[in-house]
C-alpha cells in the first residue's frame, strides 16, 4: 500500500481527481518492467490518495519484491506555480530496503529550474538538467530505511527577476 498527498483543495476539484491514473508493474533485478499489478485507489479527504496493490502471486515472508509505481496526476504541482515551497516526503510503515523516485519538471513548467533542499536528516536528491529539452530531473534514492521516519525534500521554483 502506498500513500500520497498533494495540491491545495483549490487545485484539486472532482475533474482532476477523476483524471488521476495509477499504474504498477513488477520489476526484475535489471529494472526491466514485468507484469502489471492490479491497483485501486481511494480518496481520503480533500488531498490524500491511498493506493492499494493486489498481487497475483504469494510473496514469501522476508522476500524482496520490486514494483514500479507510476502516478499521472494533473496539476500535481500546481501549488508550486503559486509560489508555495512544496514538500515531497515518504514515510515507510513496513521494512523497506531501498526506494527510488524520479520526478521530471518540463522546461515550460520550470523555465528557470528548481531549488531543492533535503528535509532534516534526509539525503540530498540528485538534480540534473537535460540540455536538449531543458527539463529538470530530481532523483531521490534511499537505502537502509528506518520504519516510521520521514524522508524527503522541498521544491521551490526559481523565479526570474520579472516574475
Amino acid at each position: 500500500m502506498a500513500h500520497d498527498t498533494r495540491n491545495s483543495p483549490a487545485h484539486l476539484g472532482d475533474q482532476i481527481k477523476a483524471a488521476v491514473r495509477v499504474n504498477a508493474n513488477f520489476v526484475d533485478e535489471e529494472e526491466a518492467i514485468g507484469t502489471s499489478v492490479v491497483t485501486s485507489t481511494r480518496w481520503e479527504g480533500d488531498r490524500d490518495l491511498r493506493i492499494y496493490m493486489y498481487f497475483d502471486r504469494d510473496l514469501a515472508a522476508n522476500s524482496t519484491t520490486m514494483i514500479r509505481l507510476q502516478i499521472k496526476w494533473p496539476k500535481y504541482s500546481a501549488d508550486l506555480l503559486d509560489g508555495i515551497v512544496e514538500p515531497s516526503f515518504w514515510i515507510f510503515r513496513r521494512p523497506t530496503s531501498s526506494f527510488k523516485v524520479s520526478t521530471t519538471y518540463d522546461k515550460i513548467f520550470a523555465p528557470n529550474s528548481l531549488r531543492v533542499t533535503p528535509l532534516v536528516g534526509s539525503v540530498k536528491p540528485a538534480i540534473t538538467q537535460d540540455e536538449a529539452s531543458g527539463s529538470t530531473h530530481v532523483r531521490f534514492e534511499l537505502d537502509d530505511i528506518e520504519v516510521d521516519r520521514e524522508y524527503g525534500y522541498r521544491v521551490e521554483l526559481i523565479r526570474s527577476s520579472t516574475d
